[in-house]
Order: structure tokens, then sequence, then C-alpha cells
């Protein structure tokens, strides 16, 4: 998996995470089956949507803060213990139908108040990690020996 080699990843996410994406996803008929007013999350056109906005978030070069906690310090953590706090108060009052909400405002939140480590702005796009350079034939001992 990339996110366990990518050096960028030790204090945030760049990407949304696979289970927030799975939670969001497993969300849909358990809403369907706790308020059928929301059946349109059964339509195809919306199912096609949100799909294709999941794997985008999924792959999107964006940072996103994760529950890392280095402290249990109010001011570094800050962003995380507001939307923790948030995340509760609208999953005791929405219940499920929470979950889409609240992922669409994790994402929001980590672009707009989640500081970045290595001083950019927040929302600002990180560039990529530079691929490993292509080994060649002459970087092999028996180069000589392997072609003419």
């Amino acid at each position: 998996a990339k996110f366990n080699i990518d050096t960028r990843q030790t204090d945030k996410f760049i990407g949304l995470p696979t289970p927030a994406m799975a939670i969001a996803v497993a969300s849909l008929p358990l809403i369907v089956h706790y308020y059928p007013v929301w059946i349109i999350v059964l339509n195809y056109n919306f199912l096609a949507m949100y799909v294709v906005l999941l794997c985008w978030a999924m792959i999107a070069e964006m940072p996103l803060m994760s529950f890392k906690f280095k402290t249990w310090d109010w001011e570094e953590n800050q962003a995380r213990y507001s939307f923790v706090a948030v995340s509760l108060l609208m999953l005791a009052v929405l219940k499920f139908l929470a979950i889409p909400f609240l992922i669409i405002a994790y994402i929001v939140w980590s672009i707009f108040f989640f500081p970045n480590e290595e001083g950019e702005e927040a929302g600002e796009e990180l560039q990529p990690e530079p691929a490993l350079p292509t080994p060649t034939h002459t970087d092999h001992p028996d180069s000589e020996d392997i072609l003419p």
C-alpha cells in the first residue's frame, strides 16, 4: 500500500483514507433502512456521482488531517478536538444520516482548518514525492559482461 511507504503521511493523510470511504459507502443502506425518505441514495445517477467523488477524493493530492495525536495539548490539536465534538453532535442528532455529511465536513475541515507541518498554507496542494530512479544496465557491476 502506498500509505505505508509514503513519508509525507506521517502526521496527515494524502487523499481520503480508505476506511473513511468504506464508512461513507456502508452508511447508504443504513440511511435507506432507517430514513426511507432518503431513497434518493438508491438512484443510479446519485450513486454514480457519489462513487466518482469518493474515488477522486481517495487519489487526490490533498492533505487531510489524521487523528494521530502526538500530544493531548489543546493548542496543537484544536482542529482535531473541534472536529470530534462536531462529529459526535451530528451523530447524536442525525444518527446514520450524519455519516456522508461528516465525510464532506472532514475534507472541508482538513482543507481550511488543519495547518500543514511543512509551512504551506492550509489547503495548498502538496507536491508528489519524486519517483525512484530507474536502474540501467550500467548500474550492474558486471555490465560489461551483459552488453557488448
